[in-house]
């Protein structure tokens, strides 16, 4: 067992509970309902408000912008995959991908503990002072997923077996399966949660539960009566999101009553990633761009071929469809090991190898709105120096802008160029153009060409993003007859430094949420900020074939990824 030292240090501390893809959209009318008992006490007694998150509104890039007060363009990471430089591979990222300081290793620096739970992109877990057990994209045969990794063997012989992920996976027709999976995984995390909280000293603890976004994926369609996919004999299933919450409703209960006979003066957050909501139709970027002539296809027989197999129907989509109509939803399990299924399905499928990257202008990639301009200078292709690459991005922005939806109606709500949403050295990396189309339509990011047509059903997962998460700050310092103004996810790292009495450096791109917290207690710690130091070394950490290929596996399961 690890030396659990006596903590002298007294208040200033922050316990964070994170709710993956959390909703006040679900949580108020609920609390209203008297489902959430908890929740209402909080709300009550605290501040809560919509937070809004970083675009695009995934788990990639806002836990990256949550953990270190940034955006994007500071901290290098917006989607799963990043491109490698000069390379046409697209690698998964990590820890080490976020390229600024995490808000617990700022803490470190200033003597305070950390104790760090299922926060995503943790993996590998860095050096820090405190515990940590790594979360979302942690190979699932990791036996390094804790720091120090003897943490992992104590834990075991403590609580259990730990469950980074459910052991199963969502399919059609299982849902009682994969609830009680998320319900067994969700017990798991709390009883080590508290086994740590209460054994170990800490100034900052932070959880995060990852249910709540799986959930909403797999079920949504059973609480949206104008899903396409609702069906009336089934909706009881949609209880299982209510469930989820209700069940971390009494985890919160039970950290609320350590917490109270602990010593005064912890501030409790809940926060999310960011919001849910439903999806109806999935729009197939690459697709449309295609229409338009800006991606082009190489003309080689073997890429013509598949083309003409595109068109008229062979499609991941549609393979999609039959093998679960046959009960074949395992079959990726049946292919030869020495031969992945994607690259299979590369060789049998129209995929980004069959790009004339030399004659496309623009792709998109990773989803939820993300087009790239071909930018290599070695290609025929465009310069982001020229005139031509504003030309390009403008006339896709027009051509955005004026879309119509399924039905009619303007299909876009916001278009923004690169500059508009993101600054810092690593811009560079980050889509040219990031779009949001209206409420219920989102680019899924699917495997390559998935669909052959530009808008396609919703099959899989029925829930998708939103750009308004949780925010629910309560506790001594915190003012609760307030108003709070907007909250931006950023505004996050910078308010917990200064509820700890650390100096916040002055180049996070959010602000301490002073509106929050009642004026004496501002009085006696005033904002300090602190000369910004270099961000975190650039370090490589790179998955191994089959790492990248479980972790690939896992967000599939869990409605990321189709």
């Amino acid at each position: 067992m690890i030396e659990a030292r006596e903590d002298q240090r007294g208040s200033n501390k922050v316990f964070i509970v994170g709710l993956d893809g959390g909703t006040l959209d679900l949580v108020r009318p609920w609390v209203e309902q008297g489902y959430l008992p908890t929740f209402q006490r909080l709300m009550k007694e605290g501040l809560s408000s919509d937070l809004s998150v970083e675009l695009p509104p995934g788990t990639v890039p806002n836990w990256p912008s949550f953990m270190t007060g940034k955006n994007a363009g500071k901290h290098g990471v917006i989607h799963w995959f990043t491109r490698e430089d000069q390379s046409s591979r697209w690698s998964i990222v990590n820890s080490h991908s976020i390229r600024e300081k995490s808000l617990w290793e700022i803490l470190g620096e200033h003597g305070k503990e950390s104790i760090v739970m299922n926060v995503p992109l943790t993996y590998p877990p860095k050096p820090m002072k405190g515990l940590m057990i790594t979360g979302l994209l942690t190979p699932p045969s990791a036996k390094d997923f804790t720091h120090p990794i003897e943490l992992q063997n104590e834990i075991e012989s403590k609580v259990g077996r730990y469950m980074i992920y459910p052991d199963a996976i969502y399919r059609e027709g299982k849902e009682e399966k994969f609830l009680s999976s998320l319900m067994k995984t969700l017990d798991v995390r709390f009883r080590t949660s508290r086994y740590l909280m209460e054994t170990y000293p800490w100034d900052l603890f932070m959880i995060v539960f990852s249910e709540t976004d799986a959930i909403q994926h797999a079920f949504w369609k059973f609480i949206d009566p104008l899903h396409p996919s609702y069906d009336e004999r089934l909706a009881h299933f949609g209880k299982g999101i209510l469930q989820v919450y209700q069940k971390i409703d009494t985890f919160l209960k039970e950290y609320l009553s350590i917490l109270e006979k602990g010593e005064k003066g912890t501030t409790l957050i809940i926060m999310s990633d960011h919001g849910a909501g439903s999806l109806y139709k999935k729009f197939y970027t690459n697709n449309w761009l295609r229409s338009l002539g800006l991606l082009t296809l190489k003309r080689d027989f073997w890429s013509q071929l598949k083309e003409f197999s595109f068109r008229h129907g062979l499609t991941m989509q549609n393979l999609y469809r039959f093998v679960f109509k046959v009960g074949l939803a395992n079959w990726r399990r049946m292919v030869d090991k020495k031969e992945s299924a994607e690259s299979l399905m590369r060789k049998l499928f129209l995929s980004y190898h069959d790009i004339d990257w030399e004659r496309t202008q623009a792709f998109a990639f990773g989803g939820f709105g993300q087009i790239y301009l071909n930018v290599k200078e070695e290609h025929a292709g465009l310069s982001s120096s020229t005139e031509l690459y504003e030309e390009v991005r403008d006339e896709i922005i027009h051509q955005l802008l004026k879309m119509e939806g399924p039905g009619g109606g303007r299909f876009m709500d916001r278009v923004y160029k690169r500059e508009e949403l993101y600054f810092g050295k690593n811009s560079h990396r980050l889509p040219d153009i990031v779009f949001m189309p209206r409420a219920g339509y989102v680019d899924p990011g699917d495997f390559e060409f998935f669909s052959n047509r530009i808008f396609d059903d919703a099959i899989g997962a029925s829930g998708t993003h939103s750009q308004n998460g949780i925010f629910l700050i309560w506790g001594e310092a915190v003012k609760s007859d307030a108003t709070l103004g907007e909250t931006k996810i950023h505004d996050l790292a910078p308010t917990v430094l200064c509820l700890m009495d650390v100096p916040v450096p002055t180049d996070m791109d959010g602000r301490v949420l002073l509106e929050s917290l009642k004026d004496e207690w501002v009085e006696m710690h005033p904002v300090r900020y602190i000369a910004p130091e270099e961000g975190s070394p650039e370090q490589d950490h790179s998955y191994s074939s089959e790492e990248e290929k479980e972790i690939k596996e896992r967000l599939k399961g869990l409605g990321y990824l189709a």
